[in-house]
């Protein structure tokens, strides 16, 4: 009995080994050091045995192992160390395995024979999350559906999600200490740093993240999923707490997405294709004469305080349209595609720096819809439902976003090393029309103001330009 109790918890800690703890790695690096250092200095090892009571094994145990050749004494050693920690961490997940197993068979499942369904997996996802494998043939994934509620006060914890695996008699169980929320609203919670934004709610609580830290950014997601509102909510949020904030929006739905931003003294809203290239070429310009700034004034970025140059942002709704030919555009739209390809490129390399940021937001990425180089340079994203798992791994790398639950808003954020499941901000259009005319209102009071006019976008024979006039207090303000 002693023998399987060993070999079981030895067993279980070689499955469940956590590789990616530091507390883990710590401890484990700093066995293997002891081990090291007992090779070469034996009289500690010697010395404690006898302080040991009936030491006569012990003590030919140690003679034989130090008038042995080194390399054997330190694998016999080592080995000895990982074999004692593997069963200390396989006694904590037998431990658990026994209760979670309790814990399941006071729902009261069974198949159709009397057998309770037997836990043969558990994995720590995460500090918050954990993955049960249970198995019992003849006990269908929609049984254990059917007992949710019950298996969740039986488990003590939430559980996210139940499904079937390849094989009908395993499904699996993802548990969770703290509910995901299927609602949030915008207003939940505030802002507090210029040119931050919304994220969503978490599990950990509310997430939020500057542009300056970003500093582009990809927004994905089928229709319905949740991608226009995040989008509009993240441009309101940045432009509410920001001064020296100017915003070119391409929308070439004719502007039925932007147009309600269009007020705004900051903010240019391009509807067609020669417009959007018109605009890109014109912040390509500008951050060619803010490198050259940059240059003679020996700084490596642009502080909009500091260097009375604004913060910008462009923003392109439905991207995969401005980017992709397709047989049935003209040469000359096609040409104009290719253009837009380029300058957002050159925008996503060097912008950082100049203190321009990109955020492009399409149902669907390709090397067709978003060039490779772009895809490269944008660091943050946000991923909504797909449809298919090709269509998640070529945003993911993983089928992640295809196994997201029909939830508006639900979704996951990427960025760096960084991984979140959120569910994104909502706000109705009531509370936004009424937000956007604070704003307007916080400009025309000269509450709200840049360092810069608006870049001249020409518009059919036309140009659009801010009007504004220096204040000694604010920089520019609206008049």
């Amino acid at each position: 009995l002693s023998f399987k109790v060993i070999s079981q918890s030895i067993w279980e800690g070689s499955k469940n080994f956590p590789w990616n703890s530091l507390i883990n790695f710590a401890m484990f690096t700093s066995g293997t050091l002891v081990c090291f250092y007992l090779v070469f200095h034996p009289g500690y090892l010697i010395g404690l045995s006898y302080k040991v009571e009936n030491i006569g094994i012990l003590l030919d145990l140690i003679n034989h192992l130090f008038y042995a050749h080194p390399l054997k004494h330190l694998s016999i050693i080592w080995g000895l160390f990982i074999l004692m920690y593997l069963f200390l961490i396989g006694a904590y997940f037998v431990g658990l395995k026994n209760r979670l197993q309790n814990k399941i068979r006071q729902s009261g499942l069974k198949n159709g024979k009397g057998l309770e369904p037997v836990l043969k997996r558990i994995e720590n996802l995460n500090s918050i999350q954990k993955r049960l494998v249970s198995y019992c043939p003849g006990l269908s994934c929609e049984e254990y559906k059917k007992k949710w509620k019950i298996l969740e006060a039986a488990l003590e914890e939430h559980i996210e999600d139940i499904k079937e695996l390849p094989n009908p008699a395993y499904v699996e169980i993802i548990l969770s200490k703290h509910r995901m929320p299927e609602l949030s609203h915008y207003s939940d919670t505030e802002l507090s740093k210029e040119y931050s934004f919304r994220v969503g709610q978490g599990r950990q609580g509310w997430i939020t993240w500057n542009l300056k830290n970003l500093p582009h950014m990809l927004i994905v997601g089928t229709t319905g999923g949740g991608k226009s509102m995040f989008f509009r909510q993240l441009l309101l949020g940045a432009m509410e707490i920001s001064n020296r904030f100017q915003l070119y929006l391409i929308d070439l739905k004719k502007g039925v997405e932007m147009s309600e931003f269009e007020e705004l003294p900051n903010v240019f809203v391009s509807k067609s294709e020669w417009e959007a290239v018109s605009t890109l070429q014109k912040i390509v310009d500008e951050m060619s004469d803010r490198f050259v700034y940059m240059k003679k004034n020996k700084i490596k970025n642009i502080d909009p305080k500091r260097d009375k140059m604004d913060r910008i942002l462009v923003g392109i709704d439905e991207a995969s349209v401005l980017y992709t030919h397709s047989p049935g555009r003209s040469k000359g739209s096609n040409k104009l595609a290719d253009q837009a390809r380029e300058l957002t490129n050159q925008v996503a390399k060097l912008g950082r720096a100049a203190g321009i940021h990109l955020v492009l937001a399409t149902q669907k990425v390709s090397r067709f819809t978003i060039d490779t180089h772009i895809q490269e340079n944008i660091q943050g994203r946000m991923v909504f439902k797909h449809q298919t798992t090709h269509g998640s791994a070529n945003v993911l790398g993983s089928a992640e976003a295809a196994k997201l639950p029909d939830i508006s808003g639900r979704g996951y954020w990427f960025c760096g090393s960084e991984k979140y499941l959120i569910q994104a901000p909502y706000i109705s259009d009531e509370e936004f029309t009424q937000r956007l005319s604070v704003i307007l209102e916080a400009w025309k009071h000269g509450q709200k103001f840049n360092e810069q006019g608006q870049l001249e976008i020409e518009t059919a024979g036309t140009m659009k330009q801010v009007s504004v006039q220096p204040d000694s207090n604010k920089g520019h303000h609206i008049q």
